[in-house]
């Protein structure tokens, strides 16, 4: 295992060479390949989005289940404290990326459209938790 220590923190000739050459034989592939490369790409960052999102929403509700349970406990008085601090400040942030969006894409119709309807399923969603 020593062997992927020393290639990984030495032999940069070596890894400077393969770089080059990699950089050099990408100016002789036809430009057929990277328009299948754009559609495969477009296919594959959209599941790797879906899996961002099932991944930021797991952490979420560990947090969450975690600081629960702390406050239930009774172990920490400030965590109810907490709680509120975090959910002031997500929705603070979610109010100001919203402003800001509107701002920096408001010259095209579509782009208006796709930030009114994430604001009005926020909107929605939050009515639905006090309901």
């Amino acid at each position: 295992m020593q062997w992927a220590a020393y290639f990984h923190d030495g032999m940069w000739s070596l890894k400077f060479i393969l770089i080059l050459a990699v950089f050099i034989a990408f100016q002789f592939i036809n430009n057929d390949f990277f328009q299948v490369y754009g559609d495969v790409s477009r296919v594959i960052s959209f599941l790797f989005l879906v899996f961002q999102t099932i991944m930021i929403l797991s952490v979420a509700y560990k947090i969450n289940d975690s600081l629960v349970k702390v406050y239930n406990d009774g172990e920490v008085k400030s965590v109810g404290f907490l709680m509120i601090i975090l959910t002031f400040m997500l929705y603070g942030g979610s109010i100001t990326w919203i402003v800001f969006q509107y701002i920096e894409f408001s010259g095209c119709w579509t782009n208006i459209l796709i930030i009114s309807i994430t604001v009005f399923f926020s909107l929605a969603f939050t009515i639905c938790l006090f309901l």
